[in-house]
């Protein structure tokens, strides 16, 4: 079996988080997290092409897509820190759709706070964890920028 080009199917994956309907959203997140897993060391030459179909979804304002967004970028951070760095320079594009949300409040998806509890679909909750992450590992100037882009973001220590 031949090497997958991440190039060419983790930006199609990543698109597919905009989907709202299963099984096409259950093949997109779980495509995603596979990709993700099997191929640490390639995720950061392909940021660049992952960064409109992260855009994208972002700006469905779909609660649901959001939370799978969000998700996903914590993973790809867990599965390599240094993609953190990698996206820094792309804060200005994927973080504005944050601030919509962040400044909604903590609503869940269906609000039912049990259920947003056990599956994490609290988006103002993913929104401060995704953004302490990407604080954490976007390098010395990280905070500077998400502050610039979220006011209302506050510092976190670590």
């Amino acid at each position: 079996m031949g090497a997958l080009d991440y190039h060419v199917f983790l930006p199609i994956f990543f698109d597919g988080l905009r989907e709202t309907e299963d099984p096409y959203r259950f093949l997109a997140v779980q495509g995603t997290i596979e990709l993700l897993q099997a191929g640490p060391s390639k995720l950061i030459a392909v940021i660049p092409q992952i960064i409109i179909p992260m855009k994208s979804a972002l700006s469905t304002c779909d609660p649901l897509v959001v939370c799978s967004v969000l998700k996903t970028i914590q993973f790809m951070l867990s599965v390599n820190p240094r993609v953190g760095l990698a996206l820094a320079p792309y804060y200005r594009q994927i973080l504005p759709q944050l601030r919509i949300f962040k400044n909604v409040g903590n609503r869940g998806v269906d609000d039912s706070i049990e259920y947003d509890q056990q599956q994490r679909l609290n988006v103002g909750d993913l929104i401060v964890e995704t953004l302490e992450v990407l604080q954490r590992t976007g390098g010395p100037e990280a905070y500077h920028q998400i502050k610039y882009i979220i006011p209302t973001y506050e510092r976190t220590e670590f």
